[in-house]
């Protein structure tokens, strides 16, 4: 289980992006910058830092699933519908996945 904070980076009073910060057990950062989709009821999440498609994909699946864990609010909760990498590039210069997670809402009632 990774540590998923919200952050703000040193130097920016005003957050003009979406960013989580997974402290992972190796003690090395993985950032992560997510906007909601503008067609369809998701997230687009970009991370950096990566060592490997696996790990980005266990990461998204992680965020994706404490999102749902907090959505619950008066008989609605959020249900991941699918997870889409649209590119994963691991090199010795750069290291960036990114995903789509498209939800949707089930009712409890």
């Amino acid at each position: 289980m990774s540590n998923i904070e919200f952050y703000i980076p040193e130097g920016e009073i005003i957050p003009t992006k979406l960013r989580l910060l997974v402290s992972k057990d190796e003690g090395k950062d993985i950032q992560v910058h997510y906007k909601s989709l503008e067609e369809s009821f998701g997230y687009n999440f970009e991370l950096y830092d990566i060592t490997s498609e696996e790990e980005a994909e266990n990461i998204v699946k992680e965020i994706a699933q404490k999102m749902c864990n907090q959505s619950y609010d008066h008989g609605q909760e959020w249900r991941v519908e699918n997870i889409e990498k649209l590119s994963c590039e691991i090199n010795y210069a750069f290291q960036k996945a990114e995903y789509n997670v498209l939800f949707r809402i089930r009712d409890s009632y």
